[in-house]
């Protein structure tokens, strides 16, 4: 075989930097050669970029190695530590979208055996440590929910007790019986995410002595305590089980066949997901209408404001694909590298959608009050449903039993009178998103579209002005 490149030593290009302007980004990291394995490196990173050498027979038999270049946001070599990476992704950044109401993931992609764990575990320590360290005036507070997702099942790590993931009637994404914890100091947020990682669906394979099951989610939300109307931040950092190749599972049991369909059929429905928001954005950088599948998957529900295309929150979904190095799993690491690098390509940032003053989740605390009163004919008070205050936005996000008790408070009005006006905010909420998707249905112009029709109407203002 011909001779390979050598590991380079880590580069920090501003430019290949994840972008917080952009909703997306995607990141490689391969996983040193361990000291049992005996195979030969075959995957090496050199920042932006991935090489893969696949050995490939000629019909003499000869091997000769197949370069493959894949191009990513930032790539991470063997070498490179945990450090280097929570550094050279610049997670600050991340962390201030959170304060502000953002909406951040970060997911760990990759074959089982992998690195996903290890990478992700420093991730969440890090994060932790950071959002306290930035918060020294106490101006957020935080709380966190931890669970795990098996197929279609859910369970909080915290707790052991199932969990529902939903969507309500304004299209909300819900976990119901999940146990959110309020977060006072680092050690007492590291402790409870030690608790949830023994809990962790973990099984012995032929890859892995302790070889995670199950998709382990972590959603810490943000609360500003100097604006109650704020909305919530959230920050999801998520550590994907492992898809497993056909190769891997030759030596498995029932159950953990049984297992193995689970992860990849939820992997695949994700991947399904991923695509249909790539061709959503594959034409001129501009967004069309697509059908994008969330609801296939408990995972791809719960993450369902990362597919969307269109929002009124600023967010960023960051997709760190691992890979190993070894010349057994290089038909693995090329799906993993071909997929994952397709994104850089072809994913546009989410449309933040311009200010519809009839959507109900652009409304300040005047609009949310004046809507109370006109649709309940001033026999609702507002702050009976917005206590201290509320936007639109938390307004559609309060569950309906909760807006139903709220309303029959105030004397006269009954279940049947507080869900009509419950109803009248519904209404306006689907016909908001209509018109979104009506925007998203126009046909999408070429640049030379956009050159042609500027040149019309600089035309017609000549015309006008003679």
């Amino acid at each position: 075989m011909q001779q390979l490149p050598q590991a380079e030593p880590h580069q920090n290009p501003q430019d290949n930097l994840a972008d917080i302007n952009r909703s997306a980004s995607v990141i490689c990291r391969v996983r040193p050669l361990l000291p049992y394995e005996t195979d030969q490196q075959l995957v090496f990173n050199s920042n932006p970029n991935s090489y893969l050498y696949q050995p490939v027979k000629n019909r003499f038999g000869d091997v000769t190695l197949q370069e493959q270049i894949f191009s990513f946001d930032h790539t991470f070599a063997h070498t490179d530590s945990n450090e280097i990476v929570y550094s050279s992704l610049e997670f600050e950044r991340l962390i201030n979208l959170f304060f502000n109401s953002g909406v951040v993931t970060c997911m760990s992609f990759g074959q089982t055996s992998s690195g996903k764990t290890y990478t992700t575990t420093y991730l969440v320590n890090r994060v932790l440590q950071d959002l306290f360290n930035l918060n020294s005036e106490n101006k957020y507070s935080f709380q966190m929910q931890y669970f795990e997702i098996f197929g279609e099942k859910c369970t909080d790590l915290m707790t052991g007790t199932e969990i529902f993931i939903k969507e309500d009637n304004m299209r909300n994404i819900v976990i119901q019986n999940v146990q959110t914890i309020q977060l006072e100091t680092f050690e007492q947020a590291y402790t409870c995410i030690k608790q949830g990682q023994q809990s962790r669906l973990q099984t012995a394979t032929q890859r892995n002595n302790n070889s995670s099951r199950s998709h382990a989610v972590l959603k810490l939300m943000c609360t500003n305590n100097t604006c109650p109307i704020a909305d919530i931040g959230e920050f999801y950092i998520i550590d994907l089980a492992g898809s497993e190749g056909s190769g891997d599972r030759t030596e498995h049991d029932r159950e953990l066949i049984k297992q193995a369909a689970a992860i990849n059929s939820s992997l695949m429905a994700l991947k399904s997901c991923l695509q249909a928001r790539m061709v959503a954005s594959s034409r001129e950088g501009e967004l069309r209408y697509v059908h994008i599948p969330y609801r296939n998957s408990k995972l791809t529900l719960l993450l369902k404001e990362c597919f969307e295309l269109s929002s009124i929150k600023k967010s960023h979904t960051m997709i760190i694909a691992h890979v190993t190095p070894c010349e057994k799993d290089v038909k693995q690491s090329v799906n993993t590298l071909k997929y994952v690098s397709q994104m850089k390509i072809a994913v546009q940032n989410a449309k933040i959608l311009t200010v519809n003053p009839e959507n109900p989740v652009v409304w300040d605390l005047v609009k949310v009050n004046q809507f109370i009163s006109e649709a309940s004919n001033n026999r609702i008070k507002p702050e009976t449903i917005t206590g201290d205050g509320m936007s639109g936005l938390q307004l559609c996000k309060l569950p309906e039993p909760e807006f139903i008790q709220r309303a029959m408070t105030n004397p006269g009005v009954g279940e049947k009178a507080a869900k009509h006006i419950y109803l009248k905010l519904w209404n306006k909420v689907i016909d908001a998103k209509m018109v979104v998707r009506k925007e998203l249905k126009k046909p999408v112009m070429t640049q030379k579209d956009r050159d042609q029709q500027e040149q019309e109407y600089l035309l017609e203002l000549i015309k006008r002005s003679k």
